[in-house]
């Protein structure tokens, strides 16, 4: 039987390890609560030991930090040795969101494979981030969705599912993307699209903004000019694309909404993890083949 180790994670893994055991798969976990694990995992404190004779590990979508900060359920954090993929097998396949520079400099021997911007994972995931952006909207609004105006930053995967939920809400949603390719693209599905230059007026008349564009794209000059009442809900990995110090010094709130789908659909988005991560290990793996 083949062995895969879970190293953190939150509610969206322990869907995934169930699917995992499923599939015939031996799961061990570190840093997972035990009274949360679905039966038949196994928490292990010796985790050095536990990847030594793994088949293969997975790592929460949030990216490892620089410091080994790892994303888990647990009350308190949890940090990852710089050795502790020391003595896993040479190329044991490390499945996670990101493969940051540090994962990739901690694990040599091993394979890091980042799975969040593959359509295999990206595109399904898209739909639980856009319903995710919504529910956070309306808990921290003091008022209805309908009747609002919104703007949409970048027509990506989540820009597109987000535009058309808001439009359905009742919402007055313009979306603008620097890329002439997607504006295009959005003018083509009925979408009304802002121009980009005229960014900073669209966010000023804008009662909803959702930022989806991985850069810096709210700072000080659009910020001064948008009310109070304005709400921003950036969308986009870590650090976003707001300047959050400016947008609290004026008074605007902005959150930096990461991890939607574990917190609003954490079922949905384990499902499409593990059937992302079986179909990669099966490629990586062979049918039946395992290290030795």
């Amino acid at each position: 039987m083949r062995k895969i180790v879970f190293l953190g994670g939150d509610k969206r893994e322990l869907t995934v390890m169930q699917r995992m055991m499923a599939a015939g798969w031996q799961v061990e976990t570190y840093a997972v609560p035990e009274a949360a694990l679905p039966t038949g995992a196994k928490a292990v404190a010796a985790v050095e030991q536990a990847l030594k004779n793994a088949d293969a590990c997975i790592l929460p979508l949030p990216p490892l930090h620089k410091d080994g900060r790892l994303h888990s359920l647990l009350d308190y954090p949890v940090y990852l040795d710089d050795h502790i993929f020391d003595q896993a097998p040479p190329g044991m396949p490390i499945l996670t969101g990101i493969a940051t520079e540090y994962l990739q400099c901690i694990a040599p021997r091993c394979i890091c494979i980042g799975l969040l911007n593959s359509d295999e994972l990206s595109s399904p995931l898209a739909e639980a981030v856009a319903e995710g952006a919504i529910a956070e909207a309306i808990r921290l609004s003091d008022g209805l969705l309908y009747g609002e105006t919104a703007l949409v930053i970048g027509y990506g995967r989540i820009g597109r599912a987000l535009y058309w939920r808001l439009d359905a809400l009742g919402m007055e949603v313009t979306v603008v993307n620097r890329g002439l390719a997607r504006e295009s693209e959005a003018r083509d599905f009925g979408c009304k699209v802002g121009d980009w230059e005229q960014l900073t007026s669209l966010a000023a008349q804008s009662s909803y903004i959702f930022n989806t564009a991985p850069a810096l794209v709210l700072k000080r000059e659009q910020l001064q000019w948008m009310g109070h009442r304005t709400l921003i809900i950036d969308l986009a990995a870590n650090p976003g694309g707001t300047d959050f110090n400016s947008a609290s010094e004026l008074g605007i709130k902005a959150v930096l909404a990461g991890g939607l789908p574990g917190r609003y659909a954490p079922r949905y988005a384990g499902e499409i993890m593990a059937s992302a991560y079986l179909n990669r290990l099966q490629l990586l793996l062979g049918e039946g083949d395992c290290y030795e």
